[in-house]
């Protein structure tokens, strides 16, 4: 009793049985003690009781907890009379048991709590009797009956005890419900609307779902209510004075009024049919409603607008007007002011049968025809590269993104200006270019502007990117004349002029995560000359950007 076996201090202390039973150790008990496993090596038991056959074993009020190889209270033997109670249990060791008696034994399992990480395998009782124990198979669960709950018994169908036949069976009483449905029961609350909620207040000849049902069909002329007249054309209102206006709040306020304030009513005798112009089937040319006045299929329609007046700013019918009169005299209400006067076909281009694109503001001229280039007048010089713009400035920006180029919708240049040993250019420490976000693919084109050198001839200058600045170009020495004026520096030669495509290819790349590019000086600082960065690049994912950097470090 009242014993604590705490961590080992070393794995190599731990315990390979903590207590072990010899047989016929009868009447043994432990009682209000805390034991400690170490986190790293586990031992077998905390109790082996497997040597053999016990009496009246008690394990009560104990804090056992560790790592158990097989379980931490043990017996393949026929135990008799055992008590196993009030005890918390923590096995660690993946799918072993807390507490396992693997053959008939016999006694109680009372009021554990056990954890183990797997359920099924956290308690084995053996044959003995299991009252109120708790298992818990994760950190965050509270635990759970174990065994599982055994069902409540074995219910004769159609019996007075069947709860089902209160639902299924027919009704017991001599009235028109279910005598045998309990007062205040789940039932009798929902047949019965009674303070005590007894079912003998139920009717199902007017309380059924059907009888209600039949109630809400039935024209209620009492009330006023009509809901086949309100939902569809089945019923007609006859009979009986209409009211002069809506009352305030109802269904006819918001229809007719679109607020609680009442809007312009129809006109008298008059439907919404009148004044649409059609009912869904035949179409009505009159001058008032809405399908007279854009027109019907018959010789003359009714609508007239003799009076409208051109303005290609205004209504429906005034801008008809206005390219009505334009068609017909070329100037009055024109859609633009010409020098002269255009027809159809010169906007056109076409005829329907010969094409041009002499005409510079044709929609051909535009599009293009079957002529030699001198003999079609339309330019498109001034379109700028726009890849969410009109058709031309996408097809400009196909046009220029084929390849690096001047105009190409991504390019950008940055400049050094000139190198002085102390500038934001020009120190021994690695320089931004260009700041990247998400993943881009890259082309740069350094140019030397004016002759690059360095201190002593001795200062190294590499490209790449803010994790290994030399991922493009390869440490290059600027000696004495070794990047002169308008030569490209690709590598460690500094004197190229003509840049092969393997060479262009060279310093084309993809760069992802948001990489920065820059280049690093090394030895000595850059002492004169200046440079110019052409950057060229491409987004390959949905944040892909990169914008000129200012020379800082990367």
């Amino acid at each position: 009793r009242n014993c604590e076996f705490p961590i080992p201090t070393t794995a190599t202390f731990e315990f390979l049985n903590v207590i072990t039973l010899a047989t016929g150790a009868d009447d043994f008990t432990i009682e209000n003690c805390k034991y400690r496993g170490g986190a790293t090596s586990a031992t077998n038991h905390f109790l082996y009781a497997g040597t053999g056959i016990n009496s009246n074993l008690k394990v009560v009020n104990s804090d056992i907890q560790g790592l158990f190889a097989i379980a931490g209270i043990w017996s393949n033997k026929v135990d008799t009379l055992g008590l196993i109670a009030n005890n918390t249990i923590l096995n660690s060791v993946t799918g072993q048991h807390c507490i396992e008696f693997t053959t008939t034994a016999t006694g109680m399992i009372v009021n554990n709590r056990l954890y183990g990480d797997t359920y099924a395998a956290t308690l084995d009782p053996g044959s003995m009797f299991c009252l109120g124990n708790l298992a818990s198979a994760a950190i965050d669960l509270d635990g759970v009956p174990i065994p599982t709950l055994p069902a409540i018994g074995t219910v004769t169908a159609g019996s007075a005890d069947d709860i089902l036949k209160k639902l299924y069976y027919t009704a017991d009483g001599t009235g028109n419900y279910p005598a045998t449905v309990a007062q205040e029961s789940a039932l009798s609350y929902i047949m019965s609307k009674s303070a005590s909620a007894a079912a003998t207040s139920y009717n199902n000849t007017t309380d059924s779902l059907e009888a209600i049902r039949d109630v809400i069909d039935t024209n209620d002329t009492a009330n006023q209510i009509d809901i086949d007249a309100i939902l569809a054309d089945t019923i007609t209102i006859s009979g009986g004075t209409l009211p002069v206006s809506p009352t305030s709040g109802s269904l006819a306020t918001f229809v007719s009024g679109g607020g609680t304030a009442l809007g312009t009513p129809l006109a008298t005798s008059k439907s919404l049919v009148d004044a649409i112009g059609t009912n869904g089937t035949t179409v009505a040319d009159t001058a008032t409603g809405i399908a007279g006045m854009i027109g019907v299929d018959d010789a003359d329609n009714v609508m007239a607008t003799s009076s409208v007046a051109s303005n290609r700013d205004g209504s429906v019918f005034e801008r008809l007007e206005h390219i009505a009169k334009y068609l017909e005299t070329g100037t009055p209400g024109a859609l633009v002011a010409p020098a002269n006067t255009f027809t159809i076909l010169d906007i056109l281009g076409t005829d329907g049968s010969t094409t041009t694109g002499a005409v510079a503001g044709s929609i051909l001229g535009a599009i293009g025809t079957n002529e030699a280039a001198a003999a079609t007048a339309f330019t498109s010089s001034a379109v700028e590269a726009e890849a969410n713009g009109s058709v031309l400035e996408r097809l400009e920006a196909l046009q220029v993104s084929a390849g690096p180029s001047y105009i190409h919708p991504k390019y950008l240049a940055v400049a050094t200006g000139t190198f002085d040993t102390t500038g934001v250019w020009s120190t021994v420490a690695s320089h931004e270019i260009a700041t990247v976000t998400g993943m881009v693919k890259v082309t740069i084109i350094p140019e030397c502007v004016t002759s690059v050198s360095s201190v002593s001839d001795t200062g190294t200058i590499q490209l790449g990117d803010e994790t290994v600045t030399s991922s493009v170009i390869a440490a290059s020495t600027l000696g004495a004349g070794a990047m002169a004026a308008g030569e490209l520096w690709v590598d460690a030669t500094l004197t190229r002029t003509i840049l092969t495509q393997t060479q262009v290819n060279a310093i084309t790349f993809v760069v992802a995560a948001g990489k920065d590019i820059g280049y690093e000086v090394a030895t000595n600082a850059l002492s004169a000359g200046s440079m110019i960065f052409h950057i060229w690049w491409t987004p390959l994912d949905a944040t892909g950007a990169v914008a000129a950097g200012a020379g800082g470090t990367l």
